[in-house]
This record gives C-alpha cells, sequence and structure tokens, in this order.
C-alpha cells in the first residue's frame, strides 16, 4: 500500500534495531495519512540510551524512546554506521509517532498475519545462518534455527512460488537476497512452534 521505504543498509554496525524500529514507524506514519518519509536511524543509534548503539539493541524499546522525542528525517540526521554523540535537534523532530510497542502472541501465525494486514511489524529471526546470510531466492524454511539475533521488518505475506511466506525486508543494502528481500515460511512447525529462523517467536509494532 505504499507504506514501505527503499531498502537501507546498517553497514557495519550493530543497529539492526533501530533500522527495523524506524521502517515500521515510517509504515505507521503514512498509514495514518502522511506522505511516506524516510526518518533518522541515526538519531536513534546515537540518542536512545536504553539500548545499544552500533553494539546492538530492542526495537520495541526504541518506541519508547520515539515516543517521547519523535524522529527527526533521514536527510536532517543522515546516517553514518557508527556511534556518535547525540545531536537530537527538537525543532526538526516529527512528534506523535507512537505511544509505544504492541506485541503478537507468539507461535501464532495467524495472529503475526493479522497485525501484518494494518502495518508493517518488527520481528527478531537468526540470521547467522547460511540460508539466510547467503539467501538469493525461493522461501526459508529449514537450516536456520531460532536463536534471534537480528531484527528486521515483516511488510507482508502471501503466496511465493507454491508456499505460503512472510514478506522480509533487511537493513543489508539490495545487494543482498531478493533485492533486500527475502520470504520466509509462515509455518508454525519448525522450531518447535517459533517458526523458520525464529520468526514467530517475537513480534511487535508500534501503536
Amino acid at each position: 500500500r505504499g507504506a514501505v521505504t527503499p531498502v537501507k543498509n546498517q553497514g557495519q554496525c550493530g543497529s539492526c534495531w533501530a533500522f527495523a524500529a524506524v521502517a515500521t514507524i515510517e509504515g505507521l506514519y503514512f498509514l495514518n495519512g502522511h506522505p511516506l518519509t524516510s526518518f533518522s536511524e541515526q538519531q536513534v543509534v546515537d540518542c536512545d540510551t536504553t539500548n545499544y548503539g552500533c553494539n546492538g539493541g530492542l526495537s520495541y524499546i526504541a518506541y519508547n524512546y520515539i515516543a517521547k522525542m519523535g524522529l527527526e528525517t533521514e536527510s536532517d540526521y543522515p546516517y553514518k554506521a557508527k556511534n556518535q554523540a547525540c545531536a537530537y535537534n527538537a525543532e526538526k523532530a516529527i512528534q506523535n509517532l507512537t505511544t509505544g510497542a504492541g506485541f503478537v502472541t507468539p507461535r501464532n501465525p495467524d495472529a503475526v498475519k493479522a497485525q501484518a494486514y494494518q502495518q508493517p511489524l518488527v520481528v527478531s529471526i537468526q540470521a547467522d545462518q547460511s540460508v539466510f546470510q547467503f539467501y538469493s531466492g525461493g522461501v526459508i524454511t529449514t537450516g536456520c534455527g531460532a536463536s534471534l539475533n537480528h531484527a528486521v521488518t515483516l511488510v507482508g505475506y502471501g503466496p511465493y512460488e507454491g508456499q505460503d511466506a512472510f514478506t522480509i525486508k533487511n537493513s543489508w543494502g539490495t545487494s543482498w537476497g531478493q533485492n533486500g528481500y527475502a520470504f520466509i515460511s509462515t509455518s508454525s512447525q519448525y522450531n518447535s512452534g517459533l517458526g523458520a529462523c525464529g520468526i514467530l517467536g517475537n513480534a511487535a509494532y508500534p501503536n
């Protein structure tokens, strides 16, 4: 529905949590009637002291920061792929973007789909296995565990190459995967109900 900005690249910085959080905010902002706007991941990396910048973090905690401080645009606070001193400018920040996080019932594909029908979600997955690291096409089912270590944006679902799949927007640039995207099975038969790559284990969204 036009709620997804182009694929971005986090570079050599463990800021996937910020990219996924910001991507879902971008989606919600658009769905609330505003122009599609690219917001600043770097602001969240630099200024959200409840997370750890390039050393990792949790997207749902970032929503609390965004609720309080708002977000500047990507152009006003561009991404540098490193930890910096916070350079937040309240006069440039767009406010009232979220009130905090909502959560989806784990191990429930239908619950994830129902929420994804409303807005993009942030989901945690295991991303250190070769099936994901070197993904180039098809639907990921097996070979991917559920030790959650990477945040991505779930932007849709539906049939893909004969299987029901979630559409995942990653933050590793367009040279990875299918122009920056991947397709992961919606089935709960993998990893004791946590799904392929653990995708059903931890889904959240901005309220």
